[in-house]
């Protein structure tokens, strides 16, 4: 992931922008069942389903930053990167709450 400049953002939006790419090829990514469900729908319903996953991703993300110590936010501020747990923890937490 390329680097962003963060002179006076919030720590919840460097988080998002941190994983935001891996969470919209997640969103995007579909299983089998899905991709025959989806076949017959046009584009719009299906870019608005990624988007309503998104959206779900987005929520936890803010929720999830609220839980880093003072030295993963220092190091989030300086590195533009989340720890090794957060990740994972949003993709658990957004299927706990009904994204798939």
């Amino acid at each position: 992931m390329a680097a962003v400049k963060t002179p006076r953002l919030r720590d919840e939006r460097i988080c998002w922008l941190s994983v935001r790419d891996e969470l919209q090829r997640r969103a995007r990514r579909r299983r089998m069942w899905q991709t025959v469900l989806t076949v017959g729908l046009a584009p719009r319903q299906v870019r608005a389903w990624e988007q309503r996953r998104m959206s779900r991703f987005a929520l936890v993300v803010d929720r999830l930053a609220g839980r880093l110590t003072d030295a993963e936010r220092q190091a989030l501020r300086t590195g533009r990167q989340v720890p090794e747990w957060f990740l994972p923890a949003v993709l658990e937490t957004s299927r706990q709450r009904g994204a798939p």
